[in-house]
């Protein structure tokens, strides 16, 4: 029977062979987080630059990677 890390190094490289990263670091969290996608949606229709991202979709965006501590392909989360 397989350990809990090699079903999860399983599924990372899965995930990051479907992804294709390229030279950036696929980082995976786990357990998983559920996220509302509604927290990072903003219109982008009439807006030309990344400049005019909302300061909140900013903020969510920075607190999301922040939890990412640990700069490795699965970090684990404290529950």
């Amino acid at each position: 029977m397989a350990t809990q890390e090699e079903i999860m190094e399983l599924i990372y490289n899965k995930i990051n062979s479907m992804i294709g990263a390229g030279n950036q670091l696929f980082t995976m969290q786990f357990p998983a987080q559920p996220l509302n996608y509604r927290m990072y949606q903003y219109d982008t229709s009439s807006n030309t630059s990344v400049l005019t991202k909302p300061f909140t979709i900013t903020e969510n965006e920075f607190r999301l990677s922040d939890q990412l501590f640990d700069v490795s392909p699965i970090t684990r989360t404290l529950a």
